[in-house]
């Protein structure tokens, strides 16, 4: 059973998502609703999510995708983020912040800047998570660091 942490990030997942941290190689769930109203989701890596506070997220998607707009349609989203044994849903307002240039396949990614309605913790101290869905960077990891400088450039944080 999840448990509600109030509309403020965790110090330990700001150190994760912070700019002056090297990215994890772990994947961040993003899910929307799509027009129908069933979620849709999308797979994010940690070099398209920055935490330069406690209450506030800037997320780099790529622009065209059903994950966009659904975006821009309801403003409205939730990452699912694994760390210490356990899921963090983190909530929010997405609202379009600016584009970046994705050195991976040369096309743009709209930063979206989000603010945190309400965060949960989803961890069994009995039965904690053992293990975290996890990509390869062996191919991108040049093409990420760019899309996480960028997007660090356009929040105002130091990457």
């Amino acid at each position: 059973m999840s448990k509600p942490l109030g509309s403020k990030l965790p110090g330990d997942i700001i150190t994760l998502l912070s700019c002056n941290n090297d990215p994890k190689d772990s994947v961040v769930a993003l899910a929307t609703a799509d027009q129908a109203g069933f979620p849709h989701f999308a797979l994010l890596s940690p070099y398209q999510v920055i935490a330069p506070g406690e209450s506030t997220l800037y997320v780099a998607v790529y622009d065209g995708t059903a994950s966009c707009s659904n975006l821009l349609r309801t403003s409205h989203g939730t990452l699912l983020l694994f760390h210490g044994g356990g899921a963090y849903y983190i909530k929010g307002s997405f609202v379009e912040h600016g584009k970046i240039e994705s050195s991976a396949n040369h096309t743009l990614e709209v930063v979206f800047r989000v603010q945190l309605r309400e965060v949960l913790l989803d961890r069994s101290e009995i039965a904690p998570i053992i293990s975290e869905p996890r990509f390869s960077v062996k191919n991108v990891r040049d093409a990420y660091t760019h899309t996480r400088e960028s997007l660090c450039r356009l929040a105002g944080s130091t990457a």
